[in-house]
């Protein structure tokens, strides 16, 4: 079981409560962070793409 608390904090954290066996706590913990990893990659692979455009729509209008 899950239980999750919105904090009040300008990072837009969230506390979570995982109840259980100590043995599914374990496998939560690691699918949440699993979860926020991907999650994290996705996020930075998709700056990455922004700024690749930014860069060829500079490098176009040099060209002009």
């Amino acid at each position: 079981m899950f239980e999750l608390k919105n904090l009040e904090s300008p990072e837009e954290l969230i506390e979570v409560f995982i109840c259980g066996s100590q043995n599914n706590k374990v496998r939560a913990k690691w699918m949440l962070q699993s979860m926020a990893e991907r999650y994290r990659l996705h996020q930075q692979s998709g700056v990455l793409k922004l700024e690749e455009s930014m860069k060829s729509l500079e490098l176009g209008q040099c060209i002009e």
